[in-house]
Formats: C-alpha cells, structure tokens, sequence
C-alpha cells in the first residue's frame, strides 16, 4: 500500500458514513459529545441509554426494549406537559415566540395520544365524532393560548372572546399580532 493510501484523510473522518477500525458489534456511540457540565445530563443519558442496550442482538429488540422502557414514563411526562400549557405565559416576549411554545407543547401531548382505531363504524358517525374532537381540541388550545397572554392585550382578548363563533387559534394569534 502507498503512503497516500494508508493515511486518513480529514475529510474520511467527518464523513457520517466513515467507519473506525475500532466500531464493530460491541461498541455504540453516543449522538452528543461532552462538552462540560453544561451538558452533563443530556450526555449521561445517552450513555445510560447506549449501556442498557449495549448487548442486545436485533435491531427490533432494541427498538421494542426502549418502547417498552419509555412508554412507562408517559404518564409523569404528560403531567408535566399538561401542567406546563396552564403555567406558559407571555412573559414580554412576541406574540409569535409565545404561540411557537405553546404550539410545541401542543404538538408533544398530541403525539403521545395512543388511541385504538375503530374499524366498524358508520361513515357519518365517523365525520361527526372527527369533527366534534376537532372542535373540542381547538378550542382547548384557543383558550390555552388566551390564558397565557400578557395583560397589555386584554382588550383584544375580550373583542375576541366576543366573536361568534370563536376564531382557530392561529387566527387568533394572527389577529393579536
């Protein structure tokens, strides 16, 4: 082999794809780098996660391990999301900060709902249960996002409120804006 070959290139190293001599079956690595105490935590979770499945066989067990091991945990994580959505407030930031916080909070309750679907249902009872649960979760988050607003904008709350019907909630925001 030439000198040429047989020395790594800098560019080798950062390719994704770029396999060390030393990765095979029984090492794993960990997404994040330690950088110090600011991200201590997050580091020491990865590694916690990577030891635990360290010695697994299968793709499909390890994924099926995690589910099982995270989906206990839901109930404390959904808690703190559902107690966070009536605690965020405005605070003096934009308008629009606030909705993308709200709307992130939002979107993770949403993804943890498991609900099972129903296979033997009538069409226009279907359209109807869709339409009213959409009702219903959008005006939860309007009023969530009203709530949280800061005082300055209780006079456009109040002409909002006041409306028939009720604005979406993007509307809303769009309105306070």
């Amino acid at each position: 082999m030439s000198a040429d070959r047989s020395r790594l290139n800098y560019a080798d190293l950062q390719n994704p794809l770029f396999i060390h001599p030393s990765d095979g079956p029984g090492s794993f690595s960990v997404g994040e780098k330690l950088t110090g105490a600011e991200n201590y935590r997050t580091w020491r979770r990865g590694m916690e996660i990577g030891l635990s499945i360290l010695y697994v066989q299968s793709a499909s067990a390890v994924w099926n391990y995690l589910q099982r091991r995270f989906s206990l945990s839901q109930g404390s994580r959904k808690y703190k999301l559902i107690k966070d959505v009536y605690s965020v407030k405005q605070d003096g930031h934009s308008v629009s900060k606030y909705y993308t916080v709200m709307r992130g909070i939002w979107e993770e309750l949403n993804a943890m709902n498991e609900l099972p679907r129903m296979t033997t249902i009538a069409e226009d009872v279907t359209r109807f249960l869709n339409a009213l649960l959409k009702q219903q979760e959008e005006l939860k988050l309007f009023f969530q996002f009203l709530n949280g607003l800061d005082e300055k904008y209780q006079s456009m709350r109040s002409q909002i409120l006041i409306m028939k019907p009720l604005p979406p909630v993007d509307t809303a925001c769009g309105m306070i804006q």
